[in-house]
């Protein structure tokens, strides 16, 4: 038998195979969220095999499953008798750190100073006078699972990276907005490649700025598409700021640049050549 808890959430007792040795009896979760009660007397997890997909062991935090004593267990290899949390993981790390359901509504972390948190339901990462150091080798970084993001900008805030500040994988989107400033730093200190940029798009992402102010400044590229198909970016009633040095690009290898509400000030003779 093989059971799967997928996009759910669920309370419930054990979860146990009658033989797990002479089986191979499995039990999925899949983007689920769910809490097991043991109840001290056997392992609350018995089976052959566990499987784990955008999902994590929130509590105990040092819970894993051992093929072994085909039960889940603890950091000491004994299997757990107590409670047991499997909640979701979004396809977002912001700092060096994965975003959980565990650490969702406050992001904390060494990179981190002030106040980031997640709203999965509305799939928004709200930066509220925060601080992501370059200690941190992707300041934010958007994986394909999360299809869309969007970052609310509450304040002063400001995202420096090792390597790439901001990150959208493979056709994803991100907007930005909100009343406060975004400074997005990549130091020539820290750039670990030459193809760098401050805001990376890969292939097919997309990016709106809408009514927001943004500050890029990179020793490298400046908000760039670096994979094999284009991608797009939208700047809708915002003020931005791109400072990267000569012979790099401040905006390239886009499908287009949509301006809406704004135009590009200096140089007075510029324009986005598609």
């Amino acid at each position: 038998a093989n059971l799967t808890f997928k996009n759910t959430t669920v309370k419930a007792d054990r979860l146990y195979v009658e033989d797990p040795g002479s089986t191979d009896a499995t039990f999925a979760f899949d983007k689920a969220y769910v809490t097991l009660s043991g109840d001290r007397n056997y392992e609350t997890i018995i089976c052959s095999e566990l499987n784990l997909t955008d999902c994590e062991f929130l509590y105990p935090a040092s819970a894993s499953f051992s093929a072994t004593e085909k039960a889940v267990v603890d950091a000491e290899g004994y299997g757990i008798i107590d409670d047991i949390v499997i909640g979701r993981t979004y396809g977002l790390v912001v700092g060096d750190v994965e975003v959980t359901d565990r650490n969702k509504d406050n992001i904390t972390g060494a990179a981190i100073t002030g106040t980031i948190s997640y709203d999965s339901e509305t799939s928004t990462l709200t930066l509220d006078n925060a601080s992501i150091a370059a200690t941190a080798e992707f300041g934010i970084k958007q994986l394909t699972e999360l299809d869309s993001l969007h970052i609310n900008v509450v304040g002063n805030d400001t995202v420096r990276g090792k390597d790439t500040p901001i990150l959208l994988y493979t056709n994803t989107a991100m907007s930005i907005s909100g009343d406060g400033h975004l400074y997005v730093e990549l130091p020539e200190s820290e750039s670990l490649h030459g193809f760098s940029s401050a805001i990376q798009l890969e292939s097919g992402a997309a990016m709106t700025i809408r009514n927001t102010s943004l500050e890029v400044v990179s020793a490298k590229h400046g908000i760039c598409n670096m994979g094999m198909t284009l991608a797009k970016l939208a700047i809708d009633h915002s003020t931005v700021s791109i400072k990267c040095p000569t012979g790099t690009t401040a905006i390239g290898g886009m499908e287009s640049l949509d301006l809406s509400g704004c135009q590009i000030l200096s140089p007075a003779d510029a324009y986005y050549n598609n």
